[in-house]
């Protein structure tokens, strides 16, 4: 079966707008991209003024939002499954900003301010120093006259000294 790349990438790109905030970038039902959306309105209402799981269901069912295919208003079970998910999700993600806040090898951000780069330099002992001539030094022609003769002795039929 060959594949349409440029179909591929195209699905791709438009599944990354439509779903680019979620975390894991599936593919939700609504309901599930609803509850997400509404979820500290919904916690509120249920642990704070006292609505039930079925009553919030009911609501929701009302404004419709649907469970699956078959259009039918969101369940009670399939309201709490999601947001026990969406509260497992939260955790987890907190975990691990927690987690990676405590790491040993991390560098903690510093208030302040990096000082300004100093100008290059060169170490001492490459600084320039003053030329004072060539007095007691020997020449180039030396040098290499030198070299050659303590090799010598490494040539065919060279003398020996």
């Amino acid at each position: 079966m060959k594949i349409d790349t440029r179909r591929l990438r195209s699905h791709i790109a438009k599944t990354r707008r439509q779903h680019g905030d979620l975390p894991d970038r599936r593919e939700t039902t609504g309901a599930t991209r609803v509850v997400r959306e509404n979820l500290d309105l919904i916690l509120r209402l249920h642990e704070h003024e006292g609505v039930s799981w079925s009553e919030l269901a009911a609501a929701l069912g009302d404004q419709g939002v649907t469970e699956g295919k078959g259009g039918k208003p969101i369940s009670t079970s399939r309201l709490t499954s999601i947001v026990c998910r969406l509260r497992q999700q939260i955790a987890r993600a907190e975990k691990k900003q927690s987690a990676r806040r405590t790491r040993a090898d991390a560098v903690a951000p510093t208030a302040t301010p990096v000082a300004a780069p100093r100008p290059h330099a060169l170490s001492q002992d490459l600084a320039r120093r003053p030329f004072t001539g060539s007095a007691g030094l020997p020449s180039e022609d030396e040098l290499l006259r030198r070299a050659f003769d303590q090799k010598r002795h490494l040539l065919k039929g060279a003398e020996k000294p």
